[in-house]
């Protein structure tokens, strides 16, 4: 009985993320909201921005950066040293926002269904595992990172399929939680999608990419590698990246007029696909593609970073202001230097585009519902690891709340959001699931694997 009563949870949780109706209210109607533009305040922006910019290029934090904001159609802002504004920089992971509109191009045209398995499109390919008892793995769960396989660098014990197993071109982790249950990032199921689209495409991705990506939208001086994969593999330059982001603030219109998606396409996959807490005034989760803030009124902010040696990119909608930021850089190491700086820079970004557009409410700041003792209460209890058999202790004390693996001591766990905390692996390491009706928490995921909650 216990057994059918999970299986019914998770198939709830399946459907609901399926059903338009019941996240419609998480859709932002790309409000354009109005403001009046201090120009003295907005020159001092600028200057403070550019000042930073000089001076971490001067120490060689930055060997070359390049930084733009978009207003609607516009490239309104650009700043650059020791580059051009046609030079390419690798985008790293911002090129899954790219598979992630090629699929859903694809879904449009009839040659992808979201909710079909993905054996459906590569046939014998089986990515769930029988002793979860998860549901298939769909287009959907890859474009949302919630099929259940881990990314390497988040995964501390990790099980890789081989190729020869699987049959795609590289290896794969094995899945560690039920298909659909929550996000936990991959490169594996972008790199997976790039693979379904050449399939029904029948060509190769670069091709796939140049005619269905920069020839629609006008990126003429892009480039994708030969080895280009579904999570990564593109090059761009300030040009062109403003006209990407200006297609997504228009709801999928290029700048030359092309309807590279329609405006409906555009909203589902800024929408939410996992369940978070209904009571929460601030939800951060990720859509199809794309990371994304909502408040009572909607999608404030859509966004997607690409880092790793030599690569730092960053863009970043805000669709209730009709503008977005980008930065291009080519650091050589990507340490936590750099980050501690791409955070500023990111902040700054913000702080310009809210001058521009003449906000007095900083588009970039996003309210938090930090958890309360009642809401720490329900995390408390026992849980089990499905495929280890490992289980674990939450527990709140003294107005923090720890999480205690079975043999090892207690983590303390900082909250990120309501449902998300950091740990030793940073924010966002801990995460704790909730059934959508009856607000009950199913489980809990880290670097380690994923435990469910035992309910006595």
């Amino acid at each position: 009985m216990r057994t059918r009563l999970k299986l019914f949870l998770v198939l709830i949780i399946i459907n609901l993320c399926k059903t338009d109706t019941a996240i419609e209210k998480y859709q932002t109607a790309f409000l354009k909201k109005p403001g009046n533009v201090d120009e003295v305040k907005l020159a001092r922006i600028k200057q403070n921005l550019e000042n930073w910019l000089s001076y971490n290029y001067s120490n060689k934090i930055f060997p070359s950066i390049a930084v733009g904001v978009v207003k609607g159609s516009e490239l309104v802002y650009s700043y650059k040293l020791g580059t051009t504004d046609r030079t390419n920089y690798g985008l790293g992971s911002i090129t899954k926002t790219f598979t992630g509109t090629m699929v859903m191009q694809a879904v449009e045209k009839g040659l992808i269904e979201l909710d079909a398995p993905v054996s459906k499109y590569i046939p014998g390919l089986k990515l769930e595992k029988a002793e979860l008892k998860s549901k298939p793995v769909t287009i959907r769960h890859l474009l949302s990172h919630t099929s259940g396989m881990p990314d390497l660098r988040y995964y501390q014990n990790p099980e890789i399929i081989p190729s020869a197993t699987t049959g795609l071109p590289f290896n794969i982790t094995g899945q560690i939680y039920p298909a659909g249950y929550h996000y936990r990032y991959s490169n594996y199921g972008f790199m997976t999608l790039g693979v379904v689209l050449e399939k029904v495409y029948n060509k190769p991705l670069k091709q796939i990419i140049e005619e269905e990506i920069f020839a629609k939208i006008g990126m003429d001086n892009s480039f994708a590698s030969p080895m280009v994969q579904g999570a990564g593999g593109i090059q761009t330059n300030l040009i062109d990246m403003g006209r990407y982001a200006s297609m997504w603030l228009n709801e999928g219109k290029s700048v030359n007029g092309v309807q590279v998606l329609k405006p409906e396409t555009v909203n589902k996959m800024i929408r939410l696909q996992t369940p978070v807490p209904a009571f929460a005034r601030t939800k951060k989760y990720c859509g199809l593609a794309w990371r994304t803030e909502c408040d009572e009124e909607g999608v404030t902010t859509f966004f997607h970073i690409g880092g790793a040696n030599y690569v730092a990119a960053w863009v970043q909608m805000f669709p209730k202001y009709d503008v977005a930021v980008f930065y291009l850089s080519n650091p050589p190491e990507y340490d936590d230097n750099l980050m501690t700086q791409l955070v500023i820079m990111q902040w700054k970004l913000g702080e310009l585009a809210s001058g521009i557009v003449g906000s007095v409410t900083p588009v970039h700041k996003t309210g938090e519902t930090s958890p309360t003792e009642e809401v720490y209460r329900k995390y408390e209890g026992n849980y089990k690891n499905p495929l280890t058999q490992k289980k674990a202790t939450v527990f709140y004390k003294d107005g923090k709340l720890y999480f205690q693996p079975e043999g090892g001591g207690q983590i303390y766990l900082p909250p990120s959001t309501i449902s998300v905390f950091g740990g030793p692996g940073g924010p966002g390491s801990y995460e704790f699931t909730w059934h959508p009706l009856t607000q009950a928490i199913l489980g809990v995921s880290n670097y380690a694997g994923f435990y469910e909650r035992i309910y006595e």
